[in-house]
Parts: C-alpha cells; sequence; structure tokens
C-alpha cells in the first residue's frame, strides 16, 4: 500500500513537472507574453508622449478657468450699470469671483515663476480657489459644474482639498498630468487601464487551450494511462494555469516597472491616491452616496490593490481552463473565452450605471481602480469573497465534469 501511494506521489510530482515545462515552453504562451510585453513598453512610451503634449497645454487651462470666472464679474456689472448702488447680495457675488479669478491668476503666476519652482505656492492658492468654490456654492453663487448635485459637487471639492493638502504638508510636487509614467504611476496606470480589457483577453488565452490541445493533439492516451485519477488531473493543470499566469504577469510588469522607473525615476511612493477606507471592512460601499473619499500612498495603494488582482488573476484561470475541459477544439475554446471577456466589456460600457450589474459580473472586477474608489458599490472584501467562491465553484464543476467526461483519444 505504501509503495502503491509513494508511485502515485512519484507520477503526480513527475506529471506536475511535465505540465509545468510545457506551459511555460508553449510556442502559443511565448508568443502572448511577447505581445503583452510589446502593449506595457508601447504603453509608456505612449503616455510619455502624451505627458509632454499635456504639460504643455496647462496654462491654457489655468486661462479657462479665469476666463469664466471674468464672465461672470462682467455680467453682474452689465445687469447692475444703471444702478448707483449695486446691492449688497451683488457686491457679495462680485467679490466672490473677483477672488476665484485672483486665484487662477496666482496659479498662473507661480507655474511660470523663473528661477524657483514655487509648487506650493501653486498648492495653496488651488486650496483657497476650492475653499472659496465652496463658500460660493454655499451662498448660491455656484449653480453648476461637475455634477448637478451640489452636495456631491462640495464633496468633490473637499476631497480635492484634502488631496492638495497632503502634497503641500509632505512636500511632494503634483504631477504635471495624468500620464505621467514614473515606475508607481506605471504600475498604477497599468492597473487602471489595461487590466480590465488587454490584460484579461491575453491570461484567458494562456490557458483557455491547456485541455482541449489534449483532446485536439490525441495525447490523451498517454495521460490516462497514469496511475492518476481524473479529478487531479485537473487540479494540476488548473494549479500549472495559475502558476503560470502568476509568474508571467507578475514578472512582465515588474520588468517594465523597473525600466520605467530607471528612465523616468520611480517616483514619491507617498503621492496620495483617492480610495474608499472601509473597502476592506465591508461588503458594500458608501462612496457613491456621500463622495467622500480618503487618500493613501501609491506604494500602500499598489498593496491595496495585490490581493484583488491575485484573485482576478486566479478566476481567469480557472475560468479558462473550466472552458478548456469542456471544449475539445483549441481555436473553440480560445474563441468562448475571448468572446466572453470582449461581451462582458461591452455591456459593462452600457449597463455599469445600474448598480447589480458590475456586481454579477466577474470580468467587471478587472477595474480595481473603480473598486478600491468605491465607484461599483461594492468593496475590495466583497471582491476577493466573490472571485475566489466563483474560482471554487468551477474547480468542483470542472473537477465533476472531467471524471465523467467521454474522451476519444
Amino acid at each position: 500500500m505504501k509503495t502503491q501511494q509513494k508511485s502515485l506521489n512519484v507520477s503526480m510530482r513527475n506529471f506536475f513537472i511535465f505540465e509545468f515545462k510545457k506551459v511555460f515552453l508553449s510556442s502559443k504562451n511565448l508568443l502572448i507574453w511577447a505581445i503583452l510585453v510589446l502593449i506595457l513598453i508601447g504603453y509608456a512610451l505612449m503616455n510619455m508622449n502624451l505627458d509632454r503634449h499635456t504639460t504643455s497645454n496647462k496654462e491654457g487651462n489655468f486661462r479657462t478657468d479665469q476666463y469664466h470666472s471674468d464672465t461672470d464679474v462682467n455680467e453682474l456689472l452689465v445687469m447692475y450699470e444703471d444702478l448707483d448702488t449695486i446691492p449688497d447680495k451683488v457686491q457679495e457675488q462680485l467679490d466672490f469671483w473677483r477672488l476665484n479669478s485672483r486665484y487662477i491668476s496666482e496659479q498662473l503666476v507661480y507655474s511660470r515663476w523663473l528661477g524657483r519652482d514655487r509648487f506650493k505656492d501653486v498648492l495653496m492658492s488651488s486650496i483657497k480657489q476650492d475653499k472659496n468654490m465652496i463658500y460660493g456654492i454655499d451662498k448660491g453663487f455656484v449653480t453648476g459644474g461637475l455634477t448637478d448635485n451640489l452636495k456631491l459637487q462640495k464633496q468633490y471639492l473637499k476631497n480635492d482639498i484634502s488631496f492638495k493638502q497632503i502634497l503641500y504638508k509632505k512636500n511632494i510636487h503634483p504631477l504635471n498630468s495624468d500620464y505621467v509614467m514614473t515606475g508607481y504611476h506605471f504600475l498604477y496606470r497599468a492597473v487602471s487601464d489595461l487590466l480590465p480589457f488587454i490584460f484579461t483577453i491575453m491570461v484567458l488565452l494562456f490557458s483557455a487551450d491547456c485541455i482541449s490541445n489534449e483532446s485536439e493533439s490525441g495525447s490523451f492516451k498517454f495521460l490516462l494511462i497514469q496511475p492518476i485519477f481524473r479529478a487531479k488531473v485537473f487540479l494540476i493543470k488548473v494549479f500549472v494555469s495559475i502558476l503560470h499566469t502568476f509568474i508571467t504577469v507578475i514578472s512582465t510588469l515588474l520588468t517594465v516597472f523597473l525600466g520605467t522607473g530607471l528612465v523616468n525615476g520611480f517616483g514619491e511612493a507617498a503621492y496620495p491616491i483617492a480610495y474608499d477606507p472601509i473597502t476592506y471592512h465591508n461588503f458594500l460601499s458608501r462612496v457613491s452616496e456621500n463622495g467622500a473619499l480618503h487618500y493613501t500612498g501609491i506604494r500602500n495603494y499598489l498593496l491595496l490593490i495585490l490581493p484583488i488582482f491575485l484573485s482576478y488573476l486566479v478566476f481567469l484561470s480557472v475560468f479558462s481552463t473550466f472552458i478548456s475541459s469542456l471544449v475539445s477544439n483549441s481555436l473553440s475554446s480560445m474563441s468562448i473565452v475571448a468572446a466572453s471577456a470582449i461581451l462582458s466589456y461591452m455591456f459593462l460600457r452600457y449597463l455599469s450605471h445600474i448598480a447589480v450589474f458590475p456586481a454579477s459580473i466577474p470580468f467587471a472586477y478587472g477595474n480595481i481602480s473603480r473598486i478600491l474608489s468605491g465607484q461599483n458599490h461594492i468593496t475590495a472584501l466583497f471582491s476577493i469573497v466573490y472571485l475566489l467562491t466563483l474560482s471554487l465553484i468551477l474547480i468542483v464543476s470542472g473537477c465533476f465534469i472531467f471524471k465523467r467526461r467521454d474522451i476519444v483519444c
């Protein structure tokens, strides 16, 4: 009995090593990995180019804001030009818009200051402008803006004040644009922009033929003569798929992270990024109701991303392996997993306003930034539990189906 058990363990270990080498040396997987590397490098270079163009347009944004403030002042003066004395309420409104224009002018002057970088003065003037806008909302001088909901608009301004106060107190230079490609911001942007769609497709294709290829090539007959139960064969394939995905995706991200860091610097680890503070404590987020956000350093934010990121990669690997166990043709299994992700992405673009819809679609959890900021009404805790539970259900179902599947060698 012990001899049989030992022989079984040796067979499983050998089978695991064989599968590991086969997956990592697969021509298809090497090609996908090469495409993934090129996409990440191209993404970094494109953003670096966009950053240069966006930085040159920054002064135009100040000018636009100043124009709107000056326009409001002139409109009020024209409306009451026939009166000898301007009413107190109107005078107060004039003072408000003039002060707003002054703060914008300060930002414009300080941002162009020669000799030394006066970014802290720019931040302070911007903070004063936000506080002035909150005062204007309370007084009824401001009736529109980012949203028609003035309560949420006030909260957005308060969030912006908190963000700028952190930069000011910690002496952190604000980014010139959203396209800055320092090391930390590359990781942040790659997870935010590429994971929801491009990364998802790539990871699904890694494992989409891990079982269907056995049927197609006729190699199942060599596999099934091994003294290993079918359920264990399926489990080993799932585990190898997850391991391959982890190593390939994480090593590629870290390589480009080091590359962008060496070229552009790694950036400030304490640079503030917005997140929902209850994301790892509750199942549902309240940010969509009150708009209140907290901030943490970008390095800590990336650590907050990691558990959801790994859970999502587990789900993608398990899902593609499960589909592969149902289909005996590699092209069909790859087409099914890719179509599933594409259709989900299309539906999410048009139905994301329905609160329950994003929570029910597993591919929606690829947008980790929306989850951590509470925009999907769910939290990181809910995401991890949902993704791992769904993965477990697929594994159990896959084992059951694979054990009873009629395999033609």
